[in-house]
């Protein structure tokens, strides 16, 4: 294999893929050789056996599925797997920026050992909808791509949720806003207090008759 020798199908339109057999998307065994499908437009597929992404040994070595522009993606098959490589950025993702169906006996997903080697379904502006017997399907906080780790879940707006690290960040932030809200009510209850110690003495005259 020649590194950067990738394979793709990209379309300006609607996709159908329909196999009585298994389809598998896999990245290669050298760095940039990736497997990806992408379309401009709706893509769905109608798979009779098993329909496996799978990241590959090389850096880089990603395998997606991708409708973009909004479009829906929408999957049939006996089983859908999701594999990520050994390589650094292998992942296995089936991306869309609309709603995902996937529709099978069972959703499998498992990371890689490289870094950011990950196994993820992920719509940006839309919702997942997984098959009942899901494998994997940890409730993502964002989108994992580049974040040094190695992920495995969903991510949509019918799932999301914050990471650790975030829920804690978001606490101390809110403690601190809270302090200063205290400080300032604070110095405003002390404010009218130092007004009043800076007002005179009302001075009692005497008043002369002659």
């Amino acid at each position: 294999s020649v590194a950067g020798a990738s394979a793709q199908i990209i379309a300006n339109g609607a996709v159908q893929i329909n196999s009585s057999r298994n389809v598998l998307i896999r990245g290669g065994s050298v760095d940039d050789s990736f497997a990806r499908v992408e379309v401009l437009g709706p893509l769905k597929a109608v798979v009779s056996g098993a329909l496996s992404v799978v990241g590959g040994t090389g850096n880089n070595a990603y395998a997606l599925l991708d409708p973009a522009a909004g479009s829906a993606l929408d999957i049939t098959a006996s089983v859908i797997n999701l594999q990520g490589g050994a390589g650094a950025g292998a992942y296995a993702t089936i991306l869309s920026d609309g709603d995902i169906i996937l529709s099978a006996n069972s959703l499998n997903m498992e990371a890689g050992t490289g870094m950011d080697a990950d196994a993820v379904v992920i719509s940006r502006f839309g919702n997942i909808s997984p098959p009942q017997n899901c494998n994997g399907c940890i409730t993502l906080g964002g989108e994992p791509f580049g974040d040094g780790r190695t992920d495995t879940g969903l991510f949509a707006n019918n799932y999301s949720s914050q990471r650790p690290e975030e829920e804690i960040l978001q606490t101390v932030l809110l403690t601190a806003q809270v302090t200063q809200i205290e400080t300032v009510l604070e110095i405003a209850q002390e404010e009218p207090q130092k007004e009043e110690e800076k007002k005179p003495e009302p001075t009692v005259g005497a008043e002369v008759c002659n």
